[in-house]
């Protein structure tokens, strides 16, 4: 084995002593002729905090990958929300209590829901995805889907080899910890087998305390006739309830 006096011979490598104001008196080596003494203890920090930093944007990256957030909705935030009345700010104020519920739970699972209803165009997709996106950007896994989507996504063991819909049915309830229904009121009227695929996610979501954020164009009293009184008695524990009536954006903004 080579000394290690000789391995710092040959690599121009000298020894060098140095106080830190964080760690005290150290001993390291450096180029000769060089004027570099830096803490071990410190560049060992260093490496660690950017080697975090590192995973922790691949992550956020992977995440929003599997997001499925509409490419519409992929940089939405609160910011862009255009806010006209106290309505619509205390809207944004809402969700943000549940965000931060939610990513303060994330290893200690809560059932909690937020469901967002209200006419067409008046924001809700665009609220629920500025939940989604800001809290992806915090490293909480989130999927974002519409019933109908998770209906036929679900279906699809039914014809695919090596699948099943308990497994199917199990990456919406155990995959993520937010899961956010689009147009849950989207259903076919007593069609029991659409019903209790969206029971099986919601109760399996209920049972395991993982949250759900729903948004629908029917008020929060109607949505027992288009999902069961079972999925929306669940829906409406521990729920914040948001309440979108104002005006359509989209009629507003409509060229004449």
């Amino acid at each position: 084995m080579t000394p290690i006096s000789d391995l710092m011979k040959k690599h121009e490598l000298e020894r060098v002593e140095g106080i830190c104001e964080e760690h005290g008196a150290f001993a390291t080596v450096r180029l000769r002729g060089t004027d570099a003494a830096t803490c071990p203890k410190c560049f060992a920090a260093k490496i660690a905090k950017e080697s975090a930093e590192a995973a922790f944007r691949t992550r956020v990256a992977h995440l929003r990958e599997i997001s499925h957030i509409p490419e519409r909705f992929a940089e939405t935030g609160f910011a862009s929300f255009r806010c006209t009345n106290p309505k619509m700010q205390k809207a944004i104020e809402e969700t943000q209590v549940f965000m931060r519920k939610v990513r303060n739970e994330q290893v200690a699972h809560v059932w909690r829901t937020m469901m967002l209803t209200g006419v067409p165009g008046t924001g809700k997709t665009h609220l629920a995805c500025a939940l989604a996106n800001n809290l992806v950007s915090r490293g909480v896994s989130v999927r974002y889907t519409t019933a109908p989507e998770m209906l036929a996504d679900i279906k699809r063991a039914y014809s695919t080899d090596g699948m099943t819909e308990a497994s199917q049915i199990d990456r919406y309830v155990s995959a993520h910890s937010l899961l956010i229904l689009d147009e849950i009121d989207v259903m076919r009227i007593g069609n029991d087998n659409d019903t209790g695929l969206l029971f099986a996610v919601i109760n399996g979501r209920y049972n395991a305390n993982r949250p759900v954020v729903v948004v629908s164009n029917q008020p929060a009293a109607a949505l027992g006739a288009f999902v069961s009184d079972r999925v929306a008695s669940r829906l409406m524990e521990n729920s914040i309830h948001i309440v979108c009536d104002w005006a359509d954006f989209r009629r507003s903004n409509a060229v004449s």
